[in-house]
C-alpha cells in the first residue's frame, strides 16, 4: 500500500506540474498612436465594404480600442473606449468633409494586425488633436517659451496628457 501511495503521489504531482506549464500566460500588446488631424481620421466610414466591416467585426474581437480627441476647437474631449470601431466625427469636421462616421488609421492597422495574429488581444491607445505641432503642443519638454513660438499657448501639453492617459 505504501509503494501504490508514493507511485500515485508522484503521478499527480507529474500531472499538476504538466497542467500548470501547458496554462501560459496571455499579454496584451499596447500601440500608442498620437498625431494631429491624419491621425485624428478623416476616412470616410460609407465607403467601408462589405468585406471591410466583416474585417473589422472579426478584429474587434481581439482590439480593445481607448481614443480621446478633441472638438470645438480643443476645448472638449472625445473620449471611445471600447473595441475598434468607426468613430463620430465633430461637427465642424462632420460638414466639412460630409463624413456621417469616419474612420483613422488605426482601423486597417488593427485590421491587419488581427488578421497575423488572430490568436492575440490588443488595445490601442490614440490621442489626437489637429492643428498642434510637434515643437509645441506635443513636446515633452513643453514650455510656454516653445507653445508661444508655434501660437500653442492655449493648446493642451499633448504629450503630457497622451502618457497621463
Amino acid at each position: 500500500m505504501p509503494k501504490a501511495v508514493i507511485v500515485l503521489s508522484f503521478i499527480l504531482i507529474h500531472v499538476f506540474t504538466f497542467d500548470a506549464r501547458s496554462q501560459e500566460v496571455k499579454k496584451t500588446k499596447v500601440f500608442l498612436l498620437a498625431g494631429q488631424s491624419n491621425m485624428d481620421g478623416r476616412g470616410a466610414a460609407a465607403e467601408l465594404t462589405k468585406d471591410d466591416l466583416k474585417q473589422l467585426a472579426f478584429a474587434q474581437k481581439q482590439i480593445h480600442f481607448y481614443y480621446k480627441g478633441t472638438v470645438n476647437y480643443g476645448n472638449d474631449p472625445i473620449v471611445v473606449d471600447g473595441p475598434l470601431d468607426i468613430t463620430d466625427p465633430w461637427p465642424f469636421v462632420k460638414k466639412k468633409f460630409r463624413l456621417n462616421k469616419c474612420f483613422g488609421p488605426e482601423l486597417f492597422f488593427g485590421i491587419a494586425l488581427s488578421k497575423a495574429y488572430p490568436k492575440e488581444k490588443f488595445l490601442f491607445v490614440k490621442r489626437s488633436q489637429g492643428g498642434t505641432s510637434l515643437y509645441g503642443a506635443w513636446n515633452s519638454n513643453w514650455s510656454i517659451e516653445k507653445a508661444t513660438l508655434k501660437n500653442e499657448e492655449d493648446k493642451p501639453k499633448l504629450f503630457e496628457d497622451f502618457i497621463s492617459t
